[in-house]
């Protein structure tokens, strides 16, 4: 089963069809952990009227996206984990291309595929994709960016649960990259399996993060990588 995780803080405007698309899937075996972190709008009342038995609404005191994110992590019942952000989409076909990446890559432990980035007037603005024509598996994800560019977003990356009792969860407090800086460890121990197709859609509109991004010397990755 897929544990779908979706960290929300004030996202009554927009979290209805970020559920949805989650809903809509081609595939059904999955739960979806929406984790209120510290919302003072109707989040709650808007994730409480969507009636599916599969969505687990959770609440807790505002600590930030990664310590939504691990609270998410933590209470998954899945044996695979997806990720979300409120203000984003899936395409209906997400999670079935990720199912056949975990049956056909065995060894692999993470699953990636593609994304668009859609601007506020429904422009399509950027379409990144792995840079594989097949599905294949990564034994070097580092080299395959080198080589590709940077074509990772947290809407269209999973990972097997078990990976989090070795590189450990989020960080929290980090404002600047923790969904990098993640990703970078599971790439240090893991294989991927990488999809071309593009599954996943990132609203610029509604997020100022990647809008605001600079490199930082004190990015947390750098700190460690000697270990």
């Amino acid at each position: 089963m897929f544990s779908v995780v979706i960290p929300a803080y004030n996202a009554a405007s927009y979290i209805e069809k970020s559920i949805n698309s989650v809903l809509h899937q081609t595939i059904c075996d999955f739960e979806v952990l929406v984790i209120d972190d510290g919302s003072t709008d109707e989040t709650r009342n808007v994730v409480e009227a969507i009636r599916d038995d599969r969505i687990r609404y959770i609440y807790q005191p505002n600590g930030g996206v990664s310590s939504a994110r691990n609270m998410g992590i933590r209470s998954a019942k899945g044996d695979c984990i997806c990720f979300l952000d409120a203000d984003d989409q899936w395409k209906s076909h997400h999670l079935e291309v990720i199912s056949s990446l975990y049956g056909k890559y065995p060894a692999a432990d993470v699953f990636l595929t593609g994304y668009e980035i859609h601007l506020h007037n429904g422009q399509i603005l950027k379409k990144a994709t792995p840079g594989v024509i097949v599905d294949m598996q990564c034994d070097n994800v580092f080299r395959h960016l080198w080589k590709y560019g940077y074509f990772i977003h947290t809407n269209s990356i999973a990972c097997k649960k078990s990976v989090f009792d070795h590189v450990g969860m989020f960080e929290v407090g980090v404002k600047n990259g923790e969904d990098d800086d993640m990703w970078y460890r599971l790439f240090s121990f893991f294989s991927a399996a990488i999809s071309s197709e593009i599954t996943t859609t990132y609203i610029r509109k509604n997020s100022t993060a990647t809008v605001k991004r600079i490199f930082v010397d004190d990015w947390v990755f750098l700190h460690r990588v000697d270990k």
